[in-house]
């Protein structure tokens, strides 16, 4: 079940901005600021028009309070750990040409990390939020969905998760929520409406839905501690130093399944023509090389991977 998050505490830029916003108003507008649950606000003499150009300024300091003080709060507990991309959707009625396939082996396998305060993911978009909190929002999954997702057709309509094949339990009855990184919507970029701007994830069970690039729809995985990595190959007969370093690393197992998968699509994609499939087994055996010349660099090994994920979906036409 969802937890509900803990309280924002006020920060000491907050405290700061209060203590002076209280003394500006007493020393120099002929008033005074107070508090009303947690909310600054101010009251004053309106004798002069000096007074009503500090009125002004008094209101733009309570703006500025405000939003420093309507705080995201901390990761929910239930939700930190490490989670696996395991399913990757996209809406299936829409007729635009998406930058990411249904269960594309770019994203599937990718690793979201949750702490208390802070995010990591490996994904093409992904990276570090070293200030990250979480909001919860009073939307069902049909609601955000239909609010956040592009719209399509013709003529034009929302999307909804019957467009995404999404077949949770209790779709409509889960909390969603909001992520944050430095108090602005995390990747602000995403989404159709102010409201509901950025990644948003609904917990189902043992389950994450979370709202992605390309309009896509991602379901991860809690990856449970001490799970073992498991790879494109027999780890029991690796013999390189590169194939050892893979089998003992999650993360490069997955990205390892991600690039055979994505051969395969490739090598599917290119016996249209005998020619393409002879090209695209030498590229594959020159990248192997190339690949092994890391022997156990392990960020080495993961950008060759990535690199390799991101021509291989040229390959495929992606």
């Amino acid at each position: 079940m969802p937890t509900t998050p803990q309280t924002a505490t006020r920060t000491p830029m907050c405290a700061s901005l209060m203590h002076q916003f209280r003394d500006l108003m007493h020393r120099n507008l002929d008033g005074y600021g107070y508090l009303i649950g947690g909310s600054l606000h101010c009251r004053i003499n309106m004798s002069s028009n000096r007074h009503r150009n500090l009125k002004q300024i008094c209101f733009f300091l309570i703006s500025i309070f405000h939003a420093l003080t309507t705080l995201a709060a901390d990761i929910p507990a239930s939700i930190e750990g490490q989670w696996e991309v395991t399913e990757v959707h996209i809406n299936t009625e829409a007729t635009w040409t998406p930058i990411y396939q249904w269960n594309d082996p770019r994203l599937v396998g990718r690793l979201f990390l949750f702490k208390k305060n802070e995010i990591l993911d490996n994904t093409p978009e992904g990276g570090q939020c070293s200030n990250s909190g979480s909001e919860p929002i009073k939307l069902s999954l049909n609601k955000i969905i239909e609010q956040s997702m592009a719209d399509f057709g013709e003529p034009e309509r929302d999307s909804n998760p019957e467009d995404y094949k999404i077949k949770l339990p209790s779709i409509n009855s889960v909390e969603i929520i909001r992520l944050f990184c430095d108090q602005h919507p995390w990747h602000a970029n995403l989404g159709k409406n102010d409201a509901v701007k950025g990644v948003w994830l609904a917990e189902f069970n043992d389950q994450i839905l979370l709202r992605w690039y390309g309009e896509s729809l991602l379901v991860l995985k809690k990856v449970q501690e001490n799970h073992p990595p498991k790879s494109s190959f027999n780890c029991n007969k690796a013999h390189t130093k590169t194939e050892k370093t893979i089998c003992n690393s999650y993360e490069l197992s997955a990205f390892d399944r991600s690039v055979k998968a994505s051969f395969d699509e490739a090598r599917s994609h290119a016996k249209e023509t005998s020619q393409g499939e002879r090209n695209l087994n030498w590229s594959q055996r020159q990248w192997l090389t190339k690949r092994n010349q890391c022997v156990d660099n392990v960020v080495c090994l993961r950008n060759a991977m990535e690199n390799r994920l991101h021509e291989l979906a040229q390959e495929s036409g992606h």
